[in-house]
């Protein structure tokens, strides 16, 4: 199978998982030593950059490629704000946009996830956006 290169860059697997709904940090682990995933894709939200104990953070950084996410923003505002919290708290201006309609259905949207494409492709990011078909 061919490379994926993803903004010049070479990416070790297909294979991309989440950090989200694992009963424990163990089990994260696991899962990932036995996936080998390409990135890990972690929810901005969820970082809690001042906690005194380790963290599930700790336990991925420098091991694993890491692509922080915008979950749970309604507004192209808030996915902004997040991307660029991610880009100066991992050090890595990739970001998986995610704009919400709705939270029952996680359906996109497309215009405000537009939106934010176009604003953190201005800033320098490499956007890689959770998007319906039909944009």
């Amino acid at each position: 199978m061919d490379s994926l290169r993803i903004a010049g860059e070479v990416i070790s697997s297909r294979l991309w998982m989440g950090t989200a709904r694992y009963p424990s940090p163990q089990v994260l682990v696991e899962a990932l030593q036995k996936g080998q995933p390409g990135l890990v894709t972690v929810s901005v939200r969820r970082l809690n950059l001042q906690a005194p104990q380790e963290t599930f953070l700790d336990l991925l950084l420098g091991k694993y490629r890491l692509l922080p996410n915008t979950a749970g923003c309604y507004t192209a505002e808030e996915a902004v704000f997040l991307a660029e919290l991610a880009r100066e708290a991992l050090q890595t201006s990739w970001i998986k946009l995610e704009v919400i309609h709705d939270e029952h259905t996680l359906w996109p949207e497309a215009e405000q996830l537009l939106t934010a494409a176009r604003e953190l492709k201005r800033r320098g990011f490499v956007v890689l956006a959770y998007a319906p078909d039909d944009v």
